[in-house]
């Protein structure tokens, strides 16, 4: 690695953009390891450049075009002629000798600016070789093509900035070229350049990418603190409501301190559907401190029946209650924090939101299920493969699978494969068994692992070593699951008349839970396998599995079941009447008791008997009789402990409650001293 080299002349003592004098560059040409013909040519250049431009910074403030050496709008091309073009290298002397700096503007319109030689030559290393070695263990591949990408963005930045090595290079240094590149396409001479608007965007995403490709190499070098994120070209919003947006701006800025970037986009989507709806409607309102409670239930019923101002399609119940809920949580809160131009209370309640109705968890049928992981099996990318493996055998959220770091999987005592869950939706790590097969596509991605720096986590703020990362970058979920999903359900046939796939990853999580719930998983089990906090997210899943409340149904209620309780003799005989059947069909499941069903109707109001088991709407079938058992040992013991302290009446009651249930075991064929429910 050639040592840097100590500019000719102090920062400190140097006139900003000023030409070098004749004595300073003949001193530094004389000094490079070239010919003498060539030599001659540079400080010639440097002459006719002087004399064209005698003043630094009139040739600064110059028109682009000219600048750039293009004599003619019709002809996007410099003239080689041009003074500014064949002193390009006195230029670029200039920049790396601290005389001046280059804008970025002449950066992008310079196309051709190779400079290796001439930079090596004045002892400026780039550390292009150190740099593709990095890209190499990360798993790029293309060594000439990379190779231009860092040699163009690194000649711009060298230009543009104090930068003598690709490690003096720092996060705002590339913040500000990606800013640049936005900027440039906002130019209206734009078609000069690069001929069309459209165009320059084609040109601009190859720029991007070698902005964003070189902060991946820095990052994972150490030389930057802050990873490489997507470079996205932004969209020109114009204000409709200034002072609107401007409260806007500040609130999500605040907010983002503590929120994350998901809750930030959720609020400012639903703002950016009232702002526009309040210009359109109330066009004189220039300030939230205008609006009432009347306008916003205005444009809550405004929404039952339009399109989304972003979104361009019908708003369903649940974008409807997203933005409500966004809007609302915006006045309580700026109004809370007594902000200026705001209303001084809240203009929306949780209670003027929408219920949103509580709809079946859709698992996986049996037959669908398995034609999809055959599908799943022969996928070729073994990135998708073990994402929607895992899926399938951990009910993890998306979010939980694309963050599972490399050292994720290990065993318990037994041997069986176990999964260490990241912290997800509920803040809580979590330790879960897995498939022998997903933990197989595990270790598979765990070979492919290329080392490098870890990511800071989004959750944690940890820099963590990513299971799913490809080229030193995080996999994003669309790529994970929809992209995977879409070929795996297209190759078995599970797709809707618009070819989108009927499956989604979520659908993985419902059908872990539901099949758990059927094969009789503990509450306990389904809530710490899935990562619920509360057991009602969990009862969900016991509750909807309809061969388990068919069987349990036919087992009590079909013609000719065996069946005890006073209830029973009506029910045998078909005394009761349609309305008291409907219901009881209806409401079944819901019955259970610890050691049968109570049928009571609605209308006869609540139960008033303590001892269920005299109750004249108590039934009880034969699967119950280990329970009744274990009730008729616990009702013994306590008549025998009530006779040692001398209590009669209770030893009465607990006698007669033992005989109660003597009964009911004569009655279903069960004998008395037979298994004993240990649950």
């Amino acid at each position: 690695m050639t040592a840097p080299v100590t500019p000719l002349v102090s920062a400190a003592t140097i006139d900003l953009e000023r030409h070098a004098t004749a004595e300073e560059y003949g001193a530094f040409v004389r000094g490079l390891p070239r010919g003498t013909a060539y030599k001659r040519q540079l400080l010639l250049c440097r002459k006719f450049f002087v004399e064209a431009y005698p003043d630094l910074t009139g040739w600064k403030i110059a028109p682009l075009a000219e600048r750039v050496g293009i004599r003619s709008s019709e002809l996007a091309e410099p003239d080689d002629k041009h003074p500014a073009v064949r002193a390009r290298m006195y230029l670029v002397f200039l920049c790396i000798e601290g005389y001046m700096r280059m804008d970025w503007g002449w950066a992008l319109a310079t196309k051709k600016l190779e400079l290796g030689l001439f930079l090596r030559d004045a002892g400026v290393d780039l550390q292009i070789e150190h740099l593709l070695g990095i890209a190499y263990r990360l798993g790029y591949v293309g060594p000439s093509k990379q190779e231009q990408n860092l040699r163009w963005i690194l000649n711009r930045i060298v230009l543009t900035a104090p930068v003598r090595q690709a490690m003096d290079i720092t996060d705002d240094h590339l913040e500000q070229a990606a800013a640049a590149v936005w900027r440039f396409g906002q130019r209206p001479d734009i078609d000069v350049f690069f001929g069309s608007l459209e165009h320059y965007r084609a040109r601009a995403h190859a720029f991007t990418s070698s902005i964003t490709f070189l902060h991946n190499l820095l990052y994972h070098a150490g030389w930057v603190s802050r990873p490489s994120r997507p470079l996205v070209w932004p969209n020109k919003r114009t204000p409709v409501k200034p002072r609107m947006e401007a409260i806007l701006f500040r609130y999500l800025r605040e907010r983002g301190t503590t929120a994350e970037t998901q809750t930030l986009r959720g609020l400012d989507f639903a703002m950016r559907h009232l702002i526009p709806w309040v210009a359109i409607r109330h066009p004189t309102i220039e300030a939230f401190a205008e609006l009432t409670r009347e306008h916003i239930l205005e444009f809550a019923r405004w929404l039952d029946d339009r399109q989304g101002i972003l979104t361009k399609r019908p708003l369903t119940i649940n974008t409807k209650i997203r933005i409500l809920s966004g809007v609302g949580a915006f006045f309580r809160d700026v109004a809370l924090w007594g902000w200026d131009d705001v209303p001084p209370r809240p203009l929306l309640t949780n209670g003027d939101l929408p219920k949103l109705p509580k709809r079946v968890p859709r698992f996986i049928p049996d037959d669908e299920l398995g034609r999809l992981m055959q599908a799943v099996e022969r996928l070729d990318d073994p990135f998708k493969r073990a994402a929607l493996l895992v899926a399938r055998w951990t009910g993890a959220r998306r979010d939980e699978i694309q963050r599972l770091s490399v050292d994720c999987l290990d065993r318990y005592p037994d041997g069986t494969a176990r999964l260490h869950l990241p912290v997800g939706k509920t803040y809580t790590e979590r330790l879960v068994p897995i498939k022998e097969e997903a933990a197989e596509a595990i270790r598979v991605l765990q070979n492919l692992h290329r080392g490098g720096r870890g990511l800071p986590d989004r959750k944690t703020r940890l820099e963590t070593h990513y299971l799913f990362m490809r080229k030193g970058k995080l996999l994003g979920r669309q790529y994970l699951f929809e992209d995977s999903l879409r070929a795996a359900c297209t190759a078995a046939g599970l797709v809707g008349t618009q070819g989108s796939p009927t499956i989604t990853a979520h659908r993985f999580r419902h059908t872990v839970g539901t099949k758990m719930a059927e094969r009789g998983a503990r509450l306990s089990s389904i809530m710490a396998m899935l990562g619920h906090h509360s057991p009602d997210m969990a009862m969900i899943y016991i509750a909807i599995s309809d061969d388990e409340v068919r069987r349990d149904y036919e087992k009590m209620l079909q013609r000719g079941a065996i069946i005890a309780g006073p209830v029973a003799t009506a029910l045998g005989a078909g005394t009761l009447s349609a309305q008291t059947i409907d219901w009881m069909k209806t409401n079944f499941f819901k019955t259970s008791l610890e050691l049968g069903h109570c049928l009571r109707l609605p209308e006869e109001g609540p139960c008033e008997c303590d001892l269920y088991l005299t109750c004249a709407k108590f039934l009880t079938a034969p699967e119950y009789a280990p329970r009744l058992r274990r009730r008729r040992t616990l009702e013994l013991e306590l008549a025998t402990d009530a006779a040692c302290r001398g209590w009669n009446r209770e030893v009465e009651r607990h006698t007669a409650t033992a005989r109660k249930i003597e009964d009911l075991l004569d009655q279903l064929h069960e004998p008395v001293a037979g298994p004993v429910a240990t649950d």
